[in-house]
């Protein structure tokens, strides 16, 4: 068929139909929407779309309004760049200069952060991390530019390198390092770059204190070195929520595991021994969050025993008494900064040295 179709119109006469194009959020199976597209033809009983209200001609149920998008994020959605849109951006492995950096977060321990990653999969909502997608082709020290569509997460391939030259420093002293404060720390790439992995493994070797916040399940994929750091009283972990209702989270956390699932990471953090924690964010209003009473509630269930949150967004004396109702501290747990000691230098190998060979 010729991709268009004739419609009768309400006089009788007959109007030229233009080729149907299936709606990026429409409920259907993503092959039967391509299907449709490469016929050109309209789905049985449906008449033209109108852009205005998402609705057909035989006056259907309006089609399920799509997620609010962070400006200057995404490409615009077709079915074309359907795959584009829903991938997480790429990822470009960097060597960078320094690890060490001071943070400005009020609700962390410690005075210096470590992250492996600068940009954030997730693109979670009003998350300050998520606007620090670079530019492909940029460096770890390049100031982030939201606004471009071309952008990658950069990957700190040498991280543990340099981590443990700047802890070898002369008059170097020990206190809680916050890891993962400026972006998620088990996105994709970690499953196969395992960067937060050899941080961790560093951090044990050292006698390091570390504070670690994430909103991912797969942390548990490093509960080995989690519950050896905890075994010493060297961390403490805050997994993120910010609601429990299901018309709530998704739409500022699209990309994150689901509550139940991030719950549950929670339960076998406290089981092995890992002192873990909420951390509210992103804080939303207290009118749109109906549900904040039971997630407290689920956190503490879950083994929490403390909270946190950006104290820059009011609200604070509510929260503080939910805290206090359910038990929760307001503060990070106490670490042990006497343990660390000076890594040892890194022994590269070294080449083989050319072998002589006999004249006679």
């Amino acid at each position: 068929m010729d991709g268009t179709a004739a419609l009768v119109t309400p006089s009788g006469g007959l109007a030229e139909r233009q080729p149907w194009t299936p709606g990026l959020f429409e409920d259907m199976p993503p092959e039967t929407a391509l299907r449709r597209r490469r016929a050109g033809g309209q789905p049985p009983g449906s008449g033209s779309t109108s852009a205005s209200n998402s609705t057909d001609a035989v006056g259907a149920a309006p089609l399920p309004r799509p997620l609010p998008l962070r400006r200057g994020r995404w490409p615009q959605a077709s079915l074309g760049n359907l795959a584009e849109l829903l991938a997480p951006p790429p990822v470009q492995p960097t060597r960078c200069q320094s690890v060490l950096r001071a943070h400005d977060g009020r609700d962390l321990p410690g005075a210096l952060s470590v992250n492996p990653y600068l940009g954030c999969a997730l693109a979670c909502q009003l998350c300050p991390a998520a606007v620090a997608l670079q530019p492909v082709g940029g460096t770890a020290n390049a100031a982030p530019d939201p606004s471009t569509a071309n952008a990658a997460v950069l990957a700190k391939v040498n991280i543990a390198e340099r981590l443990r030259e700047e802890l070898r420093r002369p008059g170097y002293r020990a206190r809680p390092l916050a890891l993962g404060s400026a972006a998620e720390l088990y996105q994709d790439a970690e499953r196969d770059l395992g960067l937060t992995r050899a941080v961790l493994q560093l951090l044990l070797e050292t006698g390091h204190p570390v504070t670690l916040r994430s909103r991912s399940p797969a942390l548990l994929r490093d509960l080995d070195l989690l519950r050896a750091l905890a075994a010493q009283n060297l961390l403490a972990v805050s997994i993120s929520l910010c609601s429990l209702d299901a018309t709530v989270w998704p739409r500022f956390e699209g990309r994150c595991a689901a509550p139940s699932q991030r719950l549950q990471a929670m339960g076998r953090l406290a089981r092995a021994g890992v002192p873990v924690g909420l951390w509210l964010g992103p804080l939303l209003p207290a009118d749109q969050d109906p549900q904040r009473e039971a997630l407290f509630e689920a956190v503490q269930a879950a083994g929490a025993r403390f909270v946190h949150w950006s104290p820059d967004l009011g609200q604070e004396d509510d929260l503080a008494a939910l805290a206090q109702r359910f038990g929760l501290a307001r503060r990070w747990p106490e670490l042990d900064t006497t343990l660390f000691r000076p890594p040892a230098a890194l022994r590269l190998k070294e080449p083989a040295k050319p072998r002589q060979v006999a004249l006679f």
